[in-house]
């Protein structure tokens, strides 16, 4: 024992103190911390890793569009992808061409299945105005020859795509159409 008081200094003791009121507070902080305390503020970028989360915790609607790869995906899980032909956009169920042609309803009408396409119906020609606003004017499917005196097509007015009657010997702005494929 007396050899233990030769070694009992005040630092020896003040280490001593010091390192359970830290250990402790510490042992106190985990337990005491409330469930879903932690929040993107207090997570270091990078920190979070594969192994800290829980199985099915991250949806598809928590990944960022185009960010995953086909490294990232089983394909065994994934049923048949419907795609655009190659330079198309798409908007829901619809494949346009990016930029217009011109031309009659009638050689629009015939130019589009010509290359193995459509023209869109009306409300595929407004969801392309809204998509793409500008001066589309597209020429629908749903254009007829009243008398050979009218179609129709989309505008924009007052701001609001609408479809509207033109004159179909008059050439306006065409895109042609397809639904995707596999």
């Amino acid at each position: 024992m007396e050899g233990l008081r030769r070694h009992l200094t005040y630092a020896n003791v003040m280490v001593t103190i010091l390192a359970f009121v830290v250990l402790g507070g510490g042992a106190y902080a985990v337990t005491a911390a409330k469930r879903n305390s932690v929040v993107s503020k207090s997570i270091k970028a990078g920190a979070v890793r594969n192994g800290d989360i829980n199985d099915n915790a991250v949806t598809g609607s928590k990944v960022a569009d185009d960010s995953l790869t086909g490294a990232d995906l089983n394909e065994a899980t994934l049923s048949e992808v419907l795609r655009c032909p190659g330079g198309f956009k798409r908007i829901q169920d619809v494949c346009y061409e990016p930029t217009s042609r011109t031309g009659t309803w009638d050689s629009a009408s015939s130019d589009c299945p010509g290359d193995g396409l459509r023209l869109p119906d009306g409300g595929e020609a407004l969801l392309i105005e809204v998509a793409e606003p500008g001066n589309n004017m597209l020429w629908t499917v749903d254009s007829t020859s009243t008398g050979g005196a009218s179609g129709i097509r989309t505008d924009v007015i007052g701001g609001t795509p609408q479809l509207i009657s033109q004159a179909i010997g008059v050439p306006s702005p065409y895109r042609c159409v397809t639904s995707p494929g596999a």
